[in-house]
């Protein structure tokens, strides 16, 4: 839309400035380039602390200590068909790990899954006096 039109009749003394929408136009783009990249940064690092926050609370990067005889849950992409079908399987630790992979057993079959594919436990976090939080249902309002 026109100045004139957005913000009311210019002055007399503009009434000769005719680059003024152009270098208007300009400082409206450098404006907005100004704030998108501000904007961008801010979002981009707000994503990557959440995706810190969550990798933290689901056991981090570092690899499960998994000892012969665990129960644990292994991801089974290939043999999953639909929605409604457990996407992990419990599945017996058989062996130690060797270069990521995990031997182990599942039914009467023994077989072999990449260390990735294993459900890591979620961790537990401590109250702020250092105690573990019950496992107790707690009140869902608070009375006064």
């Amino acid at each position: 839309a026109p100045f004139e039109i957005v913000f009311g009749h210019t002055s007399v003394n503009q009434a000769f400035d005719i680059n003024f929408e152009k270098t208007y136009t300009q400082q409206l783009l450098k404006d907005h380039h100004k704030r998108m990249k501000y904007l961008y940064n801010y979002i981009s690092k707000d994503m990557l602390e959440k995706k810190e926050k969550i990798r933290k609370q689901k056991g981090g990067e570092a690899v499960p200590n998994l000892e012969v005889g665990d129960i644990i849950f292994s991801k089974d992409i290939n043999t999953r068909k639909s929605k409604d079908k457990a996407r992990y399987q419990k599945v017996k630790v058989i062996g130690p790990t060797d270069r990521n992979v995990v031997p182990v057993q599942r039914g009467a079959k023994e077989t072999r899954i990449p260390i990735k594919n294993v459900k890591r436990p979620p961790q537990v976090v401590l109250k702020p006096d250092g105690s573990v939080p019950s496992d107790e249902p707690q009140p869902s309002t608070s009375k006064h």
